[in-house]
C-alpha cells in the first residue's frame, strides 16, 4: 500500500512551495501518494506538478502591512481575522483529511494544526525557526529594529515548532548554531 501524505503550504511566495516540491519528488519517487492544500501563488506552483495527485486551496494568512512595508504591529493587531481565516481553513483541511486519510501531514508555514490532532494524523513541520532563535542570541549587538519581529513573529513561530508538530525538519546548509549560554 502507497504511503498517504498530505502537505500544507503556505502559498504566500514561493519559497514554501519550492521547499515542499523537492521533498514532494522524493517521496513520490519512493511510492508516496501526495495531495497538497495551500493559497496563492502555491496554487499556481502545483496545479501541474505531475508528482501531486490532487490539490485544495484554502485563505492565505498575511502579515500586516503599514506604508507597503510588513508591520509587527499591524500584524498583531490583526490578530482576530488571522484567526478567523485559520478556523474557515481548518474546516477546509478537516473535510480533505476525512476523505483522503493520510497517514501523516507535512506542514510548512501554516498553523492550522488541530484537525490533524484530533484526526491522529502525525505532523512533520518543515521549519528553520530553530536557526533565527539559536542565530539571535549569538549577537550581543542586536539592532533595535529587529527585537519587534523576533519577539512578536520568530519567537512564535519557534514556540509553535517546539510543541506543536511530532516532528520539525530544520532544511539548513551547516549544523544550526549552538545555543545561546
Amino acid at each position: 500500500m502507497k504511503k498517504r501524505i498530505l502537505f500544507l503550504v503556505n502559498g504566500l511566495g514561493l519559497g514554501n512551495s519550492t521547499r515542499c516540491h523537492a521533498v514532494i519528488q522524493y517521496l513520490k519517487d519512493k511510492g508516496a501518494k501526495i495531495e497538497v492544500i495551500t493559497s496563492g501563488n502555491g496554487l499556481w506552483y502545483f496545479q501541474d506538478r505531475s508528482e501531486v495527485d490532487n490539490i485544495h486551496d484554502i485563505e492565505a494568512l498575511y502579515y500586516g502591512k503599514k506604508d507597503g512595508k510588513l508591520s509587527v504591529l499591524q500584524t498583531i493587531l490583526s490578530l482576530g481575522k488571522l484567526q478567523d481565516t485559520i478556523n474557515r481553513n481548518s474546516k477546509k483541511i478537516k473535510k480533505v483529511i476525512t476523505e483522503f486519510k493520510p497517514e501523516v501531514a507535512v506542514i510548512d508555514s501554516v498553523y492550522s494544526y488541530t484537525p490533524f490532532k484530533k484526526a491522529g494524523v502525525p505532523i512533520v513541520a518543515l521549519n528553520n525557526s530553530d536557526v533565527i532563535y539559536h542565530s539571535y542570541y549569538m549577537f550581543k549587538d542586536r539592532p533595535a529594529a529587529i527585537k519587534p519581529q523576533f519577539y512578536a513573529i520568530e519567537l512564535m513561530d519557534y514556540c509553535f515548532h517546539r510543541f506543536i508538530p511530532d516532528r520539525v525538519i530544520s532544511p539548513t546548509l551547516h549544523n544550526a548554531p549552538p545555543p545561546p549560554c
